[in-house]
């Protein structure tokens, strides 16, 4: 399914170079000028295309509940289980500051795709070092045909950190399986998960 998620990066590379598009958009000088600078930067090669695991809905809550108040109701838990990499992309993006927040938040797009036989729910992580584009591959159930729903958003790159660490007392999130470099070179063990474009 990497192809998806190229396609979707390319996508997401036209839409952020298209001047039109983001005067659209409505947000300040602040936020466009965030955006044409990631617009630059993301027009090369990423640095990394990591593979993780889909994260597990009761290990992002946890990451996500920082201040430790009461668990999540059902209705909670129901509504952010579809979203729940997106809600992830947000946390790392506010990392950095409410404008960085709000022009990530701008910039999503999405395709639905055959699902393959032997197909496992991941995330593709495309960092660039000064961002990261990220896709979620979810399976789905539609009119009765198996689909898979490939979500993207651009964020800032602390979402490597959701998988590899948690807040002191949090559940950490299960580590990426698959890592290249911009020329596909495995940097850990497993599969090479090829760098898009």
């Amino acid at each position: 399914m990497e192809d998806a998620g190229g396609e979707l990066l390319e996508r997401m590379r036209g839409l952020i170079a298209d001047e039109t598009f983001v005067a659209a958009l409505g947000a300040s000088e602040e936020i466009t000028s965030q955006i044409a600078a990631w617009a630059e930067v993301m027009d090369g090669q990423p640095l990394y295309t990591r593979v993780y695991p889909r994260p597990e809905l009761d290990a992002a809550l946890s990451y996500i509940n920082e201040s430790d108040q009461a668990p999540f109701s059902d209705a909670a838990r129901a509504y952010f289980e579809p979203l729940i990499v997106r809600t992830l992309c947000a946390q790392a993006s506010a990392q950095r500051g409410a404008n960085n927040l709000a022009a990530s938040s701008a910039l999503h797009v999405e395709g639905w795709y055959a699902r393959p036989e032997g197909f496992e729910e991941c995330v593709l992580v495309y960092d660039f070092g000064e961002v990261a584009f990220v896709v979620s591959l979810q399976s789905q159930t539609v009119v009765e045909q198996e689909v898979v729903r490939a979500e993207g958003c651009v964020c800032a790159p602390e979402i490597r950190e959701c998988s590899t660490t948690s807040p002191p007392g949090k559940r950490r999130l299960r580590r990426n399986r698959q890592t290249t470099n911009a020329d596909g070179e495995a940097r850990k063990r497993g599969p090479v998960a090829p760098a898009a474009r």
